[in-house]
């Protein structure tokens, strides 16, 4: 039984000797998969283009070679396009310009390239009023001399201290 123990080492130690460790880039990896997303970081992965021979096998290319690769991609934030709301009601009708007005807000204003808004906020229609325009008018021609493009006032020399606030003529 002694002379069988050194013929196992014998053996052992030439299988040892003849194994190598595997060269992992004999197998290829395919072309990484398109991407699970379009933007906010999707994944890929690829694979090893595998023949199991004997190489494979005596050199323990299973155990020590990565059989696939993940990684992240398209990790840019997606756009994000703007959202307007609804329209509210109908004001009344403004009698002095016979209108009605109605207004949206945006919900989601457009960010990282996304669609802004081009649509309207604010929307006018023609109207009847059922009162009159109320407007009070002011005469104010003496005030004012248009060909000089002066007030009446600057006009006729009158100057005011801007420290102590007071005319003087």
């Amino acid at each position: 039984m002694t002379r069988h123990l050194p013929l196992c080492f014998i053996l052992l130690i030439i299988l040892i000797d003849k194994s190598e460790a595997c060269f992992c880039d004999h197998y290829p990896w395919t072309h990484w998969s398109s991407c699970s997303k379009s933007c906010n970081s999707g994944t890929q992965s690829r694979q090893r283009q595998i023949v199991v021979n004997d190489y494979y096998r005596d050199n323990s290319c299973d155990q020590l070679c990565t059989k696939q690769e993940t990684r992240q991609c398209n990790v840019e934030t997606c756009p994000i396009n703007c959202v307007l709301g609804d329209y509210g009601t109908w004001s009344d009708c403004d009698p002095c310009i016979r209108k009605q007005v109605k207004v949206r807000s945006v919900l989601r204003p457009s960010q990282f390239g996304g669609q802004p808004c081009t649509e309207p906020l604010v929307t006018f229609q023609p109207c009847v009023p059922s009162e009159l325009c109320k407007i009070e008018e002011t005469d104010c021609k003496n005030k004012f001399l248009c060909d000089s493009g002066k007030s009446a006032t600057a006009a006729a020399g009158i100057q005011v201290n801007s420290v102590m606030s007071t005319a003087t003529v």
